[in-house]
């Protein structure tokens, strides 16, 4: 996945354009109208959208945006536009705070980077609203730093919070490399009684927090929290602090919050506390001894603990590598692909970079999804199917050795290299011969006869060259009292000829009459 490429808007002037619904955009191109787009549109008694041209926006101070009207804010990149906020590690980014009571706020492809906070809570972004939804979608979030502990939050990617009622919603974003000084490395969400979180196809990689919730720290009063598709791993927390989390550390007050995790890569986290790896969950901060109540299906994902051990769904989780590439997607034999939940609650149905979710019979786990290629159009992926070149859809397999009946050039189901009668052995190890038993691995062309009453060589002869078979056809073998079964004319009742150093009837004498 990489950079985060950024889906966004057109290339303007510092413009405002009113219109007849109450509504105004503005069109951006530079630090300078950026800020006066954002001071007016606090103040404008009109629901806002900046529109921020193609191009770096390099800080020496934050943006700003506070305001107590009933009207909606929209900030985002311009159709076709990339568009960065930079704060050369010395800034924070953006402060923005919407007070009024439908003060909806929504933050839409834009590259977050390099920001910086010393004394205050957040170095890249601290979005708040007081009841209105926060969106944040498309965007990226990295190398934000914070120089000390400011009381606990003090996130380094992003600080978002609502504080009633509203959904607070994190989709397709990309938080990498942040570093916390308190909690939240990729991002610190908290929110108030009555609201609610989502989060659905972000990426949360390589974010440290020194004392808990090094991909993320979420924090739910009485809400319902939903974690759909995203993949959060490499996260670390540096400090032994008992509260853990390299991963996600989901705090819950109250009885009735409801985490539910489905579809998520959470892998590969660490805590320095060994509490929680991959999550931690701290389902009891009213301390009535109560959990609130946690649902984990369909998750891959290591090491969780929750700090009371009860009130649980733990439903059809893997604990397996990824197997990830280096920008985050799937490989080939992921056991991430077609493994996820159908009935994920806000599933969605497109992944994080835009490709159709279900590609497969099931949708993947993780934010990203597996491209479904079927070679041989038999309706099973080339990922799982054992003859991705011909058309094989029961996935017959005689053999058992992951090659489909219908392209496998070695049927051998035994496994000693030899094919069976009537099976395709051409190129089998043992070459284009036939394994009289492809039932026992003993018995082959080649093999060594035993006295078994059975052919072991597959030579059509039954025990030949032991103590039990005729090898001469004088009608005895050894075990009858042969003494040299290379000669017929050696045997028990033979005449013995005198005088010639041989036991011809095999009396243990030579005839000396």
């Amino acid at each position: 996945m990489g950079t985060r490429p950024n889906l966004a808007v057109v290339v303007g002037l510092a413009v405002l354009m009113p219109n007849a619904a109450n509504a105004a955009v503005f069109a951006v191109n530079d630090v300078t109208s950026l800020r006066t787009a954002l001071t007016t549109a606090a103040s404008n008694g009109q629901s806002d959208t900046i529109n921020l041209a193609d191009g770096v926006y390099s800080l020496v101070s934050q943006l700003s945006y506070d305001s107590a009207e009933n009207f909606s804010l929209t900030l985002q990149a311009a159709p076709g536009a990339s568009v960065t906020i930079d704060g050369g590690g010395g800034t924070r980014l953006l402060y923005l705070w919407a007070r009024g009571a439908n003060g909806h706020v929504t933050i839409r492809g834009i590259q977050f980077n390099d920001g910086y906070a010393y004394d205050e809570t957040a170095a890249g972004v601290m979005i708040r609203t007081q009841q209105g939804n926060l969106t944040v979608e498309d965007s990226s979030f990295t190398n934000c730093w914070t120089g000390s502990l400011f009381f606990t939050a003090n996130a380094s990617g992003g600080y978002f919070r609502v504080e009633n009622t509203g959904t607070l919603t994190l989709k397709n974003n990309y938080f990498a490399d942040n570093r916390a000084k308190g909690a939240g490395g990729g991002a610190f969400v908290m929110v108030g009684s009555g609201a609610t979180v989502r989060m659905i196809n972000n990426v949360f990689v390589d974010n440290e927090a020194v004392t808990h919730g090094a991909g993320a720290y979420i924090y739910a009063v009485d809400s319902a929290v939903t974690l759909t598709n995203n993949t959060i791993t490499g996260n670390w927390v540096s400090t032994a602090t008992g509260y853990g989390g390299g991963g996600l550390h989901i705090r819950l007050y109250s009885d009735t919050a409801s985490p539910s995790l489905s579809n998520n890569i959470i892998w590969g986290n660490t805590s320095a506390d060994l509490l929680g790896e991959d999550v931690y969950f701290a389902n009891d901060e009213n301390g009535n001894g109560t959990a609130a109540p946690t649902s984990l299906r369909h998750n891959d994902l290591t090491d969780v603990d929750w700090a009371v051990a009860a009130n649980q769904t733990v439903i059809s989780n893997i604990d397996l590598d990824p197997m990830l590439s280096p920008d985050y997607h799937l490989n080939l034999g992921s056991p991430c692909i077609d493994a996820g939940w159908d009935s994920a609650p806000s599933l969605p149905t497109l992944d994080y970079e835009g490709d159709v979710r279900l590609q497969g019979p099931h949708p993947d786990i993780g934010a990203d999804e597996y491209p479904f290629v079927d070679t041989d159009g038999d309706g099973i992926g080339d990922d799982s199917d054992n003859c991705p070149n011909d058309p094989n859809a029961q996935q017959e397999d005689g053999d058992q050795d992951g090659l489909g009946d219908v392209c496998d050039d070695c049927q051998d189901v035994d496994e000693d290299g030899f094919g069976g009668i009537a099976e395709d052995n051409t190129h089998c190890a043992g070459g284009p011969t036939d394994d009289c038993d492809d039932l026992d691995a003993l018995v082959h062309p080649g093999a060594n006869e035993v006295v078994n009453g059975i052919d072991d060589d597959c030579d059509a002869v039954v025990d030949e060259g032991t103590v039990a078979y005729d090898d001469d056809g004088d009608g005895w073998s050894e075990n009858d009292g042969d003494c040299d079964d290379i000669d017929p004319d050696v045997r028990p009742g033979a005449m013995d000829v005198a005088h010639d150093g041989i036991d011809q009837d095999c009396d243990g004498f030579d005839n000396l009459d």
